[in-house]
């Protein structure tokens, strides 16, 4: 953010920054600067704007905020009900812009457009300069489907080393492994047949159940509409026994109690919302969810001590809000795989026993599985083959063999209404006198007018990079 900051002193804005926790004396606090300051454009967190939404603050009623046109927001995905959130309790008329990039490009993948409306839960357009792709397993690009992030063809500010790498083999490792040429950004998302982006989180972090991929936002979305849910944290583990442990942790807010009702809510909630395959293996009460310092949900180092990795191994302690929190999930771990060993030794206990029985009584023992077929020979492998030649064109959603990305859930079309059927369609939150000449609204925000002028009609807006 430093060189947005320096950009912006640049074009002789004034920069307000705030030192200290943004939620301090009060969840209301950044709102109260906003207003004292006169703010144009407020940036923000994701974090900080579900703060606001759970701790029922109402910044347009109870601050003068009539100076702010646009409010920006990253560090991570801005869920729907916080685009819904800011519209609703900021101004109806605000440009929300949610911009998604990297501390390692100095920028935006994609992120903001002045001229273009907004949708509910995307980000309106790729920034300039970035070849913004969504790639299968195969490498082939995909539209309308959950792929990796991928920047096809280099852009301006992509670093050329690392520090401390004379021969780039980290560097190299780091981006370009899964797919050469390629850069790989570790993140989910989808690009829509509109143009927007979807980010649904790190692609390492991802939930991979039965070879079907979901994103971890769309249970936080669906789990923290509950009021007795201040927080939530969803791991998919992958076992050494070929199993899969999904759990949910949740946060309680204050006075709130994980009994058997509140259990069957949130499955309920889940199963309801997105589909059975979402609902958790077991949800666990915590302490609390742990966070980097810019405010993201720690997923990828959670799975790592829940796995049985070190937790100085598993994540830099600098780098995050609270260490005493991952040492929970730690111990956590510990004791689980204590229990799981336990369990082991008792059921080895058990059917030794029963074999002692069988010769004692003379009943032959069970018989032997046939031996399996050998996998020998030419490679099996279930992935897929490195793509060396150029993509080819982007493509509608298709059915692909093994993992397969689950759609996401369907938004209602207006409040109160079913969502349509078939394809998920944006949810509107303008008023019906906002419309345009082609239907209902589906915007939060119009585009912005035109100039006119022959220019004006000779080509459309072109969208601009944040």
């Amino acid at each position: 953010m430093w060189n947005f900051l320096v950009s912006g002193l640049l074009v002789g804005a004034t920069v307000v920054l705030y030192d200290g926790s943004p939620g301090y004396p009060d969840t209301a606090a950044q709102w109260r600067v906003a207003e004292r300051t006169g703010t144009t454009l407020y940036g923000t967190s994701a974090a900080y704007v579900m703060a606001c939404r759970k701790a029922d603050v109402h910044p347009g009623r109870d601050f003068d905020l009539s100076r702010i046109a646009c409010v920006a927001t990253t560090g991570s995905p801005l869920p729907p009900d916080g685009f819904r959130w800011i519209h609703d309790e900021v101004a109806e008329d605000m440009w929300i812009a949610s911009v998604s990039g990297g501390t390692d490009v100095c920028s935006c993948f994609a992120g903001a457009v002045p001229t273009l409306p907004v949708y509910i839960g995307e980000l309106q357009a790729p920034g300039l300069g970035t070849d913004l792709q969504a790639w299968d397993p195969q490498g082939e690009p995909v539209v309308d489907e959950v792929g990796e992030l991928i920047v096809a063809r280099p852009m301006p500010s992509m670093p050329v080393r690392f520090w401390n790498d004379p021969d780039g083999s980290r560097y190299r490792d780091s981006y370009f492994e899964m797919f050469p040429g390629a850069w790989r950004h570790g993140d989910w998302i989808t690009l829509t047949s509109r143009g927007t982006v979807v980010i649904h989180g790190r692609s390492d972090s991802t939930l991979n159940r039965q070879g079907v991929r979901m994103g971890s936002a769309d249970i936080y979305e669906a789990v923290e509409r509950l009021p007795e849910i201040r927080e939530s944290l969803v791991i998919g583990v992958e076992q050494p026994d070929g199993g899969y442990w999904m759990p949910l942790f949740v946060h309680l807010a204050p006075g709130a109690t994980l009994n058997e009702e509140l259990l069957t809510r949130i499955k309920t909630t889940i199963r309801t919302q997105l589909s059975p395959r979402h609902v958790p293996d077991e949800i666990i009460e915590v302490p609390g969810v742990p966070h980097t310092l810019t405010g993201k949900r720690i997923e990828v180092p959670v799975k790592r001590l829940l796995q049985g990795t070190s937790l100085d191994k598993a994540v830099n302690p600098g780098s995050v809000d609270d260490v005493e929190l991952l040492r929970y999930y730690e111990r956590l771990a510990e004791e689980k795989r204590g229990a799981a060993q336990a369990g082991a030794r008792l059921g080895l206990e058990r059917e030794i026993a029963r074999g002692s029985r069988n010769l004692r009584s003379g009943e032959p023992h069970p018989p032997a599985p046939p031996d399996l077929p050998s996998l020998s020979g030419p490679s099996h492998s279930p992935f897929r083959t490195l793509r060396t030649s150029q993509p080819s064109p982007a493509r509608s959603a298709r059915p692909s063999s093994d993992a397969q990305p689950s759609p996401a859930p369907q938004r209602p079309a207006l409040f109160g209404r079913p969502a349509f059927s078939g394809p998920p369609a944006p949810s509107p939150l303008r008023p019906p006198a906002l419309s345009g000449p082609s239907g209902p609204p589906s915007l939060l925000r119009p585009p912005a007018p035109v100039p006119s002028g022959p220019s004006s009609t000779s080509a459309p807006p072109s969208p601009s990079g944040v």
